[in-house]
């Protein structure tokens, strides 16, 4: 079983407009590790939301029933 990289051969600028990955510089390549790191965050924050939201909402509403 053969494993395939995350990365793909484009991505999109701070514009939307997608570049290829061998073209961009160092400087691109910086910004685009902070906005998907930066992402990941909020993603996980949501996640916790949601987990905080169901353990206090979902599962009360489950034992009262």
């Amino acid at each position: 079983m053969t494993r395939t990289s995350p990365l793909q051969d484009r991505y999109p600028n701070q514009h939307g407009i997608y570049i290829e990955l061998r073209k961009l510089s160092g400087a691109d390549l910086d910004a685009l590790v902070q906005h998907y790191q930066h992402q990941a965050d909020l993603h996980r924050a949501h996640a916790q939301a949601l987990i905080a939201y169901r353990e206090r909402v979902v599962d009360m509403s489950r034992h009262g029933r």
